[in-house]
């Protein structure tokens, strides 16, 4: 039961990550206002806030690999880093919220 629900939370995490990648795309290429990311401060889609959703979406998309990881829905030759770097992701979603 327990292998059960990692692995339905994963795969909800799965899902949420893919929401916010393609968000962050949709600001990248300014199908999304501006004004809706970044707190609203920004007015203006510049290159450098172009790059820096680009990276978001990188970066969203390693955290949902590790998770998915983690949580055994993929099996893949990767090193024993994954348990270290699965609550990296964690603290790091935590100090976002």
């Amino acid at each position: 039961m327990t292998t059960q629900i990692v692995e339905i939370a994963g795969g909800i995490a799965t899902v949420l990550f893919g929401v916010v990648m393609v968000l962050q795309l949709f600001i990248a290429v300014g199908i999304i206002p501006i004004t809706m990311a970044w707190g609203g401060r920004q007015e203006r889609l510049t290159v450098p806030l172009r790059i820096a959703s680009l990276a978001a979406v990188g970066i969203l998309g390693f955290f949902a690999y590790v998770i998915r990881y983690r949580a055994g829905l993929i099996e893949t030759p990767i090193p024993s880093w994954t348990r270290i770097m699965a609550w990296i992701v964690t603290a790091y979603l935590a100090l976002n919220s």
